[in-house]
């Protein structure tokens, strides 16, 4: 499993690794986004593998929303004293609905194409 293999000494030291949960909802996994994962553990010396671990149920597959898109001003919305911000979603919320947005203003800047 990615970045869960031993081949790195602090994964053994620290008995942790890290799944990206990306690799979790694609193939051959393909968990939807909110699914429990469940997973088991093997130790491995130079004698062989251990027995699998009972199965461990802490995590749910989730990521942060994808950025939304298309910030444009909605002039319908403009008056004297305010304007309007109007944007898309991103195309992927990261399994669960998303609860806020933020809008910061910032310095223009010039983008390179």
């Amino acid at each position: 499993m990615t970045n869960c293999d031993g081949s790195q000494a602090i994964i053994v030291t620290n008995n942790y690794c890290n799944i990206p949960s990306l690799s979790l909802h694609l193939s051959p996994f393909l968990l939807p986004w909110a699914s429990h994962v469940y997973a088991k553990v093997v130790a491995t010396n130079i004698y062989g593998d251990s027995q699998e671990s009972l199965p461990g149920n802490g995590a749910i597959v989730y990521a942060v929303p994808d950025k939304p898109t298309d910030l444009t001003e909605d002039y319908a919305q403009r008056t004297a004293n305010s304007l309007g911000l109007i944007w898309i979603d991103g195309a992927d919320p990261g399994g669960l609905p998303v609860l806020d947005y933020r809008v910061r203003i910032t310095e223009p800047t010039t983008e390179l194409n």
